[in-house]
C-alpha cells in the first residue's frame, strides 16, 4: 500500500503541478495578452496623437512655404518689373546718347567740310591770283626783254650796218591763261613727289 500511495501522491502532485503549470500558462497568457492590448491601445494613442501632430506640422509647414512662395512671388514680380524698368530706361538713354553722338558727329562733320572747302577755295583763288602775278610779271619781263632787244637790234644796225639780229619768239615761250599755268605746277609738282 504505500508504494499505492505514494505512486497516489506522485501522480496527484504531478497532476496539481501540472493545473498549477496551466493555471500559471494561463495566467501568464492572459497577462501578456491584456498587456499587448494595452499596448496596442498606447500605441494607437500615440500614433493618433502623433498622425494629428504630424497633421499639424505638415499643414503648418505647408501655410509657412506657401506664404514664403507667395512672398518670392511677389518679390520676384516686384523685381521684374523694377529690372523691365530699368532696362527700358538704359536702353532710351543709350538710344538718345547715339543719336546725339551722331547728330554731334554730322554737325562736326559739315562745319569741318564747310571750313575745308573755303580754306580750299581760298588757297584755289591764293594759287590763281599767285599765277596771274607770276604771268603778268613774266609779260611785263618779256615785253621789256622785247623792247631792250629791239632797241638793242637798232642800236647795232645804226652801228655796225651788218645785218641786224631780230628776236626770236619760239612756240614753247607763249603765254596761256591761267587754268593751263596752274595745270602746269601741278603736272611738274607731281612728277617731283614721285
Amino acid at each position: 500500500m504505500n508504494l499505492a500511495d505514494g505512486m497516489r501522491n506522485i501522480t496527484e502532485n504531478i497532476i496539481a503541478s501540472h493545473q498549477v503549470r496551466v493555471r500559471a500558462l494561463g495566467n501568464l497568457v492572459k497577462e501578456v495578452s491584456e498587456t499587448i492590448r494595452s499596448n496596442a491601445a498606447d500605441r494607437k494613442a500615440m500614433s493618433e496623437e502623433q498622425s494629428a501632430e504630424l497633421a499639424r506640422f505638415a499643414h503648418d509647414l505647408a501655410s509657412r512655404v506657401q506664404k514664403e512662395l507667395e512672398l518670392m512671388c511677389k518679390d520676384r514680380t516686384l523685381s521684374a518689373k523694377n529690372l523691365k524698368s530699368r532696362l527700358q530706361k538704359e536702353a532710351r538713354d543709350l538710344r538718345n546718347l547715339i543719336k546725339k553722338t551722331l547728330s554731334d558727329y554730322a554737325k562736326d562733320h559739315a562745319e569741318m567740310g564747310e571750313a575745308l572747302r573755303h580754306n580750299l577755295h581760298g588757297y584755289v583763288n591764293g594759287i590763281v591770283k599767285t599765277v596771274g602775278d607770276l604771268l603778268g610779271g613774266y609779260r611785263a619781263d618779256m615785253r621789256k626783254a622785247g623792247n631792250i632787244w629791239g632797241n638793242m637790234t637798232r642800236t647795232l644796225a645804226k652801228v655796225g650796218g651788218k645785218k641786224a639780229a631780230f628776236p626770236v619768239i619760239r612756240e614753247e615761250e607763249e603765254v596761256g591763261t591761267v587754268k593751263e599755268a596752274i595745270r602746269k605746277i601741278q603736272k611738274r609738282k607731281k612728277r617731283k613727289n614721285r
